[in-house]
């Protein structure tokens, strides 16, 4: 079993119109979205930490984000999102974890509509 942790971007505004069906254009139903959250995995395929970075107003800045660690909660930049969600691997993620190479990438995005 392994974690993959290729390296992977993903957009800020997400637009789904060329995917939805022509009755859903017609209906004015919309189709463009914000990121507003990024749960975070840090660790390896067995063991490991979640995390969170949220927008409090996904409609706002796109700099405007949170981290949200157990209970902690502090402001966070838009950087500190895409250097910890867009993957890659480091060493040195010893302690509970078991050592060795692990990596710190997107679990599960979640997109509000903004229209």
């Amino acid at each position: 079993m392994a974690k993959l942790s290729n390296y992977l971007r993903f957009p800020n505004q997400l637009d789904m119109r060329p995917f939805q069906s022509t009755s859903a254009d017609a209906n004015g139903s919309g189709g463009s979205y914000a990121l507003s959250a990024v749960v975070i995995h840090s660790g390896t395929a067995t063991h490991g930490h979640y995390t969170c970075f949220a927008r409090p107003d996904p409609s706002g800045s796109p700099e405007d984000w949170v981290l949200i660690n157990d209970h902690l909660v502090s402001r966070a930049s838009a950087q500190q999102v895409a250097q910890d969600a867009f993957g890659g691997t480091s060493r040195g993620f010893g302690g509970a974890f078991g050592g060795g190479e692990s990596s710190k990438n997107a679990y599960l995005l979640f997109y509000s509509k903004t229209d």
